[in-house]
């Protein structure tokens, strides 16, 4: 971790207590099932404007591609950005949002790693845990392990002797919790449509941004 990195932990937040969560979080994840029957996924996702969060969750019917629910949570975010401590972050309010849906997914993708994270515990994987829902972290960078070249469209990475992901086209897709690891390029293929990401996932990031233009709107126009 960078020396930026922890002096803004020391200063604010108990670290150990944070790593203490993680590590929970790690030894209750489980990866050696996936959903049988999958209709409903959905995507979460964030934006900032200032010191406001902006989580946005929409819940797609991948049987007819029509989103079938969303929920918006904006609250104020007084943590900052420290890799691989995303959840600290984010996930207040994007579990705020997940929990305000009437419609439960069959399997949740979140804009941040699953277990390919220093300590197993991504954002992806946190989520899964506490809101216990199989959940797939996807990213456009891996956070750490290293990605084994193939002949294949999805490329194996390794994280200390095991695989954590895999590198798909332009994203990085990670089991969070609930999901099998060899299942995950098999359930990201089948969301993929004419955008870089997934589509309950480009939905959600969609709708976060386009409350973040209106805020932005309210609070910056002059009359």
């Amino acid at each position: 971790m960078c020396k930026e990195c922890e002096r803004k932990i020391s200063l604010y937040f108990d670290k150990k207590h944070m790593l203490s969560i993680q590590e929970k979080v790690a030894n209750t994840v489980r990866l050696d099932n996936s959903p049988e029957e999958i209709k409903k996924v959905g995507g979460v996702d964030c934006a900032y404007v200032d010191d406001l969060v902006v989580s946005a969750c929409v819940i797609l019917d991948i049987t007819s591609w029509k989103v079938v629910d969303t929920s918006v949570v904006v609250d104020v975010c007084d943590f900052p950005y420290i890799p691989s401590f995303l959840s600290f972050r984010e996930g207040p309010a994007s579990i705020r949002a997940i929990l305000h849906l009437k419609e439960r997914a069959d399997l949740l993708l979140v804009n941040g790693v699953g277990i390919a994270h220093p300590r197993g515990a991504g954002f992806a994987s946190h989520i899964g845990v506490a809101l216990d829902m199989p959940t797939i972290g996807i990213t456009k960078r891996p956070l750490c392990g290293e990605i084994i070249e193939t002949d294949g469209a999805e490329r194996p990475i390794l994280y200390e002797g095991k695989i954590v992901g895999y590198a798909m086209r332009n994203i990085i897709a990670t089991p969070g919790h609930n999901v099998k690891t060899n299942d995950v390029p098999r359930l990201v293929s089948g969301l993929m449509r004419e955008h870089k990401f997934p589509e309950p996932l480009y939905l959600s990031h969609k709708l976060a941004s386009e409350l973040k233009d209106i805020i932005i709107r309210i609070l910056y126009t002059k009359d």
